[in-house]
């Protein structure tokens, strides 16, 4: 069994398409106090299905683990053009919170009317190298007051120090 795993992995990853020649590397450094959290980014005028997850294992040990997987740096080759924050999910306790409760292909961080993100978005340009500056999840839970009429929530805040300008900032930044 270990043998033919071995096999399909080595067979399955001379498959990947290579980047292209324009392709950038971004360094992506994404956490959640320490915890899990999966973001979904799409590149400005694709498609929604063409969109890349951050944050989870790959399909073949999803078989074996869980989806989920703690924060870390990530890197991926990239076009040139604008990618945005689409959707992220991030793990609270024994809770899966979501930033849009549908289907993540149908889920958008850019606001059409403003022309901007809503989250976050980052340009590449070709043969150019970018680091994101870390970007921290901070959640602060609020709980249920029924005398006030306070429904129990979650708000969420990007916190990043963006010394050189990388990011493009949203609406839905300081709380979401």
């Amino acid at each position: 069994m270990k043998k033919f795993s071995l096999l399909l992995v080595l067979s399955l990853g001379a498959c990947v398409p290579k980047p292209s020649a324009n392709a950038s590397l971004v360094t992506f450094d994404i956490a959640h106090q320490g915890g899990v959290v999966k973001t979904y980014w799409r590149k400005l005028g694709d498609k929604p299905s063409k969109e890349f997850a951050l944050g989870s294992n790959n399909w073949v040990l999803l078989i074996f683990k869980d989806p989920y997987k703690k924060a870390k740096i990530e890197q991926r080759y990239l076009e040139p053009g604008i990618y945005y924050l689409a959707s992220f999910e991030l793990q609270v306790g024994d809770r899966l919170l979501k930033s849009q409760g549908t289907l993540p292909r149908w889920r958008t961080g850019w606001d059409k009317a403003h022309n901007k993100p809503l989250f976050l978005a980052f340009k590449v340009k070709p043969h150019t190298p970018l680091k994101l500056p870390p970007i921290e999840l901070a959640v602060r839970h609020i709980l249920a007051d029924k005398k006030r009429g306070v429904k129990e929530s979650y708000k969420v805040n990007f916190l990043f120090n963006d010394k050189e300008g990388v990011l493009i900032q949203g609406a839905y930044l300081k709380s979401f």
